[in-house]
């Protein structure tokens, strides 16, 4: 079974702007679709000091999926504004239903289909803003 998780990577200081449609959300001026459910937007907590880590050199996504599956996770990682890097670790262990995009580049929002236990990390300015582990589905 494949789990499927959609992330609006977002802090503590903004959030992306969702609007949720019957196949999934408009992030950003960008549709992530996500088929017939509709997952609830998961925004990554603040990492605890030992979880920290420098921020990388550009983002590390998974590659993409034709098309939603029957589970998909919605994650905020940033606002519209200002996006994150975000890394997916392992990017063997999902694949990137959609992606959408902060005005400056950055990642706002993502839509996964995992298969195996995967973190997602993100970073703005800099600093680590937040950390979610998904168990395998």
């Amino acid at each position: 079974m494949v789990a499927m998780l959609v992330t609006c990577v977002a802090t503590a200081v903004a959030a992306c702007s969702a609007t949720t449609q019957p196949s999934g959300f408009d992030v950003c001026g960008t549709h992530l679709n996500t088929g017939a459910n509709i997952p609830a937007k998961t925004t990554l907590p603040a990492p605890r000091p030992e979880q920290l880590r420098p921020a990388p050199a550009k983002s590390v996504l998974p590659g993409p999926v034709a098309g939603p599956t029957s589970n998909v996770v919605y994650l905020a990682t940033a606002d519209c504004d200002t996006g994150a890097l975000v890394t997916v670790d392992p990017a063997t262990a999902t694949r990137l239903v959609g992606a959408a995009y902060a005005r400056d580049g950055g990642v706002a929002a993502l839509v996964l289909t995992t298969s195996d236990k995967v973190t997602v990390r993100a970073w703005r300015g800099g600093t680590m803003t937040g950390i979610i582990t998904l168990p395998p589905a």
